[in-house]
């Protein structure tokens, strides 16, 4: 099986030069005869009335968006055009070649489309974020996002609700360690969820010493609250 590597000669480089001229497939600058221009402009119109571009950013990714749409259709034509003829290995060539140059296409189509709509989403957070929400969304806008954006910062009471939960909950604790302390005991370090004490309570104590003063024989003295110690 023969590996195509190209044209060689200076000949044959022009040649295929020539050809990529005249199918227009590898350039940016579109070719549009006098015969195709009414359905070009027929496809730019309908696309333009379809996605709305605003301002210059949004206006040169549409020019890419259009480029990338028509050079797909002729790609598509050239390929219709291949398979009609004759299955030899240079159609098979020019088959991969065009085929090549649909990929290329298609990345540059689907990269700009997702640049407009990055564009028209900002422009509809924009507008929330400075007071002045849009009467309607971009048609490519991603409207979930802008909606979420939107409910954000329509609920600052959440943010004062939810501090003053966290201020009480600090005070609730510090009472509570304040209380702690007047008992005589006081969490001072904490290991595996398990805290340790840095004095024992006053009836503790008292119940320790008993039991150590005892005679032997007698009864312990009367645990904690009464009960047996």
């Amino acid at each position: 099986m023969s590996h195509q590597t190209g044209p060689r000669t200076d000949e044959g480089k022009q040649a295929s030069s020539q050809n990529n001229r005249q199918h227009g497939l590898s350039t940016a600058n579109i070719i549009v005869s006098p015969e195709e221009r009414p359905f070009f402009d027929q496809m730019e119109a309908e696309l333009r009335d379809e996605i709305l571009p605003d301002g210059p950013l949004e206006d040169f990714a549409f020019q890419r968006l259009i480029t990338a749409s028509w050079q797909i259709e002729k790609c598509r034509q050239k390929e219709a055009a291949l398979r009609a003829l004759e299955l030899t290995e240079q159609n098979e060539a020019n088959l991969e070649k065009v085929h090549r140059y649909y990929q290329r296409w298609e990345g540059s189509y689907n990269s700009a489309l997702r640049q407009i709509r990055m564009f028209q989403t900002d422009r509809g957070l924009m507008g929330y974020a400075t007071g002045q929400p849009p009467k309607s969304f971009s048609p490519l806008a991603d409207v979930s996002k802008i909606e979420q954006f939107a409910r954000r910062i329509a609920q600052p009471v959440t943010y004062e609700k939810e501090l003053r939960k966290a201020l009480a909950t600090q005070h609730a604790i510090i009472t509570l360690e304040k209380q702690i302390k007047d008992l005589g005991e006081v969490p001072v370090t904490y290991k595996e969820g398990r805290s340790t004490s840095a004095k024992s309570t006053t009836c503790e104590t008292k119940v320790r010493s008993n039991r150590t003063t005892s005679p032997a024989g007698a009864s312990p003295a009367p645990g904690v609250f009464g009960m047996p110690g």
